[in-house]
C-alpha cells in the first residue's frame, strides 16, 4: 500500500497508533506500507515511537517512485535517506 503524506505536516501518537496497525494487518496480509512523500518535520519529529524508522527502507521521495518500485517488484531504494545523509539520491526508488 502506498501512502502519500505530502498533506501531512504533523503526526501526532494517535495517527501513530494508526499506521502501526495498519502496517500490523498488511504485514498479517502479505502486504507493507510505502510512505510516500513524507516531509521532514515528519521524519524528524521526536517521539513517533520509531514508527517511520521501522519503515525507513520502504519511504520514497513520490507517490509515482513508490508506485514504479512496486511495479518492478524492486525492493525500496534508500533515496530519501542517501538525500538525508548528504548522499544525494535520487527520485528513482
Amino acid at each position: 500500500m502506498v501512502l502519500n503524506m505530502s498533506s501531512v505536516s504533523y503526526v501526532d501518537a494517535t495517527a501513530v497508533q494508526m499506521l502501526r496497525r495498519v502496517e500490523a494487518v498488511l504485514r498479517a496480509t502479505g502486504g507493507e506500507l510505502h510512505p510516500a512523500e513524507v516531509k521532514w518535520p515528519v521524519m524528524e519529529k521526536p517521539g513517533r515511537g520509531g514508527l517511520l524508522e521501522a519503515l525507513e527502507r520502504r519511504i520514497h521521495l513520490s507517490a509515482w517512485s513508490a508506485f514504479e518500485s512496486l511495479r518492478a517488484g524492486a525492493p525500496a531504494a534508500s533515496a530519501l535517506t542517501d538525500a538525508a545523509r548528504g548522499r544525494g539520491g535520487s527520485d528513482t526508488s
